[in-house]
């Protein structure tokens, strides 16, 4: 199996969708191969599983991605979901760290007192240079964001 970041061994979707719109996302291809699961995760509307949003009792040390089939902290994405995975993440026991990637790095500053200690926090840069082929903030802001968090 081929995988971006060979660390995760799970994955968690409370919420799926994402409004960036970028050129490559392969997460919006996947949504349409899995059709049959929901019909806002084929048109990869952001909309929240409440049904996901359980606390995580991993043994042994086990990485988690958050929301990998979107982005959660996507400008379109409401603070009430945000705050409800981050509140999961908090009575999740130790064992559980949480992975957060995303190209709006700027709202991690909104919800940085949420996060729990067992959470890494990480943004995707593609280039140096603003190309436009997403909704998403430019490169340069994403790292500017990242550099200002404490």
């Amino acid at each position: 199996m081929s995988r971006m970041f060979n660390f995760i061994r799970r994955t968690w979707n409370p919420v799926v969708g994402c409004l960036h719109n970028c050129s490559y996302c392969w997460a919006r291809r996947q949504a349409k191969r899995l059709k049959r699961r929901c019909e806002l995760c084929y048109r990869f509307v952001p909309h929240l599983h409440l049904e996901r949003l359980k606390p995580f009792k991993p043994r042994k040390k086990t990485i988690i991605f958050v929301v990998d089939m979107g982005d959660l902290f996507c400008w379109a994405i409401p603070d009430e979901w945000i705050e409800a995975v981050l509140e999961v993440t908090r009575k999740s026991n130790n064992n559980a760290i949480f992975f957060f990637l995303t190209k709006n790095p700027r709202r991690y500053h909104d919800f940085i007192d949420l996060f729990p200690r067992n959470a890494i926090l990480g943004v995707t840069i593609e280039s140096n240079t603003c190309y436009n082929i997403s909704n998403a903030p430019c490169p340069y802001e994403r790292y500017i964001a990242m550099r200002n968090l404490d």
